[in-house]
């Protein structure tokens, strides 16, 4: 600057030019905080977040538990069905059949 500034220039845009520099790099710098913004401290028990999936964990324990009581009171269809459809395997069944392989 004062290099360009010693040469006494006479052009006016040239004059305008180095002054706008000079204005420019002659501010006071501004100060740099080097650690960063400061965080603000959440209370992670109050973000809508936390309290939507609380909110959305009740009622699956709610359902859940509602669940579990109509199951223990009585079973539903299936599984009646399922313990009605079950029977004791007759292995005399499989001895009465005719088990040799016949080749064509």
């Amino acid at each position: 600057m004062a290099f360009l500034q010693a040469l006494h220039p006479t052009d006016a845009v040239f004059h305008k030019r180095i002054q706008e520099l000079v204005t420019k790099y002659k501010q006071p710098k501004q100060k740099a905080n080097p650690r960063g913004p400061k965080k603000k401290l959440i209370r992670h028990d109050t973000t809508p977040v936390q309290q939507f999936f609380a909110l959305v964990q009740t009622r699956l324990d709610m359902l859940a538990a509602a669940a579990g009581s109509n199951s223990l009171a009585s079973p539903t269809t299936k599984e009646k069905q399922a313990s009605e459809s079950r029977k004791p395997f007759n292995w005399a069944v499989i001895d009465s059949t005719d088990s040799t392989v016949r080749y064509p």
